[in-house]
């Protein structure tokens, strides 16, 4: 009777654990800057996260540099400073900001910056150095103009990334919602109340399978418990 009472309470305590939410401290993120791949104040940038690894994400080996991952702003009229530790939320716009805040998230700046972070924008210098740089400057500016930011100064429209994204997709300025799966990562300062927004920068998301991993998580785990306690033939049971 005991062992059966422990079974019940230690299922019950798997299933509880299972869908009970825990708290976690926020999510940060540094960025910083590199001579061989930052395009003046622009990307790429590189981003190190805390509380959430993106970096297997589908991010080639070219995207990924001194421990982090490289990415690009959807902003140029809102700021941050490298090496300051900022929090993060990720969503399908900019945060909320009196400049630039609310903007959803193009196809356009989404499909250039899977096509980069994946390995397989035609046309990008994946070489640190010079060649690495230019192209960095050319699919910031496609970013920003996608994401209705208007043309960088220097750069026009045959950008060859825009044209690019111009060829490929219906309407590059059209909302995103999911495809691609890439995201923004919505800066803020931390301690500030309310939060200071900060600028925004994009991100692969890992495709998710609807809760069915912890799903069949939970279910191998109460297997594994109902396993340990043999079934008792009753007391009147013949031999």
């Amino acid at each position: 009777m005991k062992k059966s009472c422990k079974a019940v309470l230690v299922v019950s305590a798997v299933l509880i654990l299972i869908g009970m939410p825990v708290a976690v401290k926020a999510n940060t993120i540094v960025l910083t800057q590199n001579s061989n791949y930052s395009y003046g104040d622009g990307g790429e940038f590189t981003a190190v996260t805390t509380g959430q690894s993106f970096l297997g994400n589908g991010y080639a080996v070219s995207t990924l540099v001194n421990g982090g991952f490289q990415t690009f702003c959807v902003q140029n009229l809102v700021d941050f400073n490298p090496g300051v530790t900022y929090n993060y939320t990720t969503g399908n716009a900019t945060g909320s900001n009196g400049t630039e805040g609310g903007i959803s998230l193009s196809e356009g700046a989404a499909y250039l910056y899977y096509e980069f972070a994946t390995g397989n924008l035609s046309g990008y210098n994946y070489t640190p150095g010079s060649g690495r740089v230019t192209t960095a400057g050319q699919l910031q500016a496609a970013i920003w103009y996608f994401m209705g930011e208007g043309l960088a100064p220097g750069f026009t429209t045959s950008d060859q990334f825009i044209t690019l994204a111009d060829n490929n997709l219906a309407d590059p300025f059209a909302a995103n919602g999911s495809l691609y799966g890439v995201e923004i990562l919505q800066l803020t300062t931390p301690g500030s109340n309310p939060s200071i927004a900060n600028q925004n920068q994009l991100v692969l998301m890992p495709v998710t399978d609807g809760g069915m991993t912890a799903a069949m998580l939970g279910m191998g785990l109460v297997g594994m418990f109902l396993i340990q306690f043999p079934h008792r033939k009753p007391a009147f049971s013949r031999i």
